[in-house]
C-alpha cells in the first residue's frame, strides 16, 4: 500500500523518509502552513531524491493559489505531482501542467454516493480524502470511506500514526495513506515513527488508482 510522509521542511527529515521507503513525500508551499518549505530547501531536498537509489515521487501542497504560481513552482522544482488542496475546481485542474492529487475535504457523516460523483467530476491523478478541519476533529468514519474507496480510490489523511494505520487501512482499503504530524515528535519529523509508518504498510496490498485519470509528467502506470 502506498505511502505518502508531507510536510517535510530540511534535507536530514527527507532523508529519512527516503530511507524509510516511503512512496511519496510532499513538500508544503501554502502560504499559511506552518510546514511551508523554501524554494531553496525544496530544491535541495528534490535533488537528494534523485542522487539516491529511491523511485520517491515528488509533490507540492498549494491551497487555492493561482496557476501561474502553481505551474512556476513545478516547473523551477521539477516536481512530480501538483496536490491541490483547497477549492481547486475541475476547469482550474485543466490549467496545471503537472499530474494533479485533488484534496477533498469532508464533514464526519458525509454521503457517499454524493461524494464519489463530485470526485468523479475531477480529472486527475489521484485523489486525497482528509478531515474537514486538518489536524483535528472528529476522524471521519472508517465504514464510509470504505464504502466511497470501493467507488473511487483514494490517498486517506486526518489522525494517522503508526499505531491506528495498519487496521484503518486494513478497513478502509484506500489507494494510499498520507501522513504528516502522526510522525512527528513536538513540531519535528520523528525517524522513529516514519520507520514504523512505513514498515507498518509495507506488507498490505495496493489497489490500483482508476485508470482515465488525467497523469502529465512524473508518474506511473496511468493513462
Amino acid at each position: 500500500m502506498k505511502t505518502k510522509i508531507c510536510g517535510i521542511q530540511s534535507v536530514v527529515d527527507a532523508q529519512i523518509v527516503i530511507q524509510a521507503s516511503a512512496d511519496y513525500i510532499g513538500l508544503n508551499f501554502v502560504r499559511s502552513s506552518k510546514r511551508r518549505v523554501n524554494m531553496d530547501t525544496a530544491r535541495q531536498i528534490i535533488q537528494l531524491t534523485h542522487s539516491m537509489p529511491s523511485d520517491i515521487k515528488t509533490v507540492g501542497v498549494f491551497q487555492n493559489q493561482t496557476s501561474d504560481y502553481v505551474n512556476m513552482v513545478a516547473d523551477n522544482l521539477d516536481l512530480d505531482f501538483v496536490q491541490l488542496h483547497g477549492d481547486e475546481t475541475p476547469e482550474f485542474c485543466t490549467r496545471i501542467e503537472r499530474s494533479i492529487i485533488k484534496t477533498f475535504s469532508l464533514e464526519p457523516r458525509f454521503d457517499v454516493e454524493k461524494i464519489s460523483r463530485y470526485m468523479n467530476k475531477y480529472k486527475v491523478a489521484h485523489f486525497l480524502v482528509d478531515r474537514q478541519v486538518q489536524g483535528e476533529g472528529e476522524p471521519l468514519p472508517v465504514d464510509q470511506l470504505r464504502e466511497l474507496a470501493k467507488r473511487t480510490p483514494f490517498f486517506l489523511a486526518g489522525g494517522l500514526t503508526p499505531n491506528n494505520v495498519t487496521s484503518i487501512a486494513r478497513t478502509v482499503n484506500p489507494f494510499g495513506l498520507d501522513v504528516a504530524g502522526g510522525v512527528e515528535r513536538e513540531g519535528q519529523i520523528d525517524k522513529k515513527k516514519v520507520n514504523e509508518f512505513v514498515k507498518n504498510l509495507l506488507n498490505l496490498p495496493s489497489i490500483p488508482s482508476l485508470p482515465r485519470r488525467g497523469l502529465k509528467r512524473g508518474g506511473e502506470h496511468y493513462i
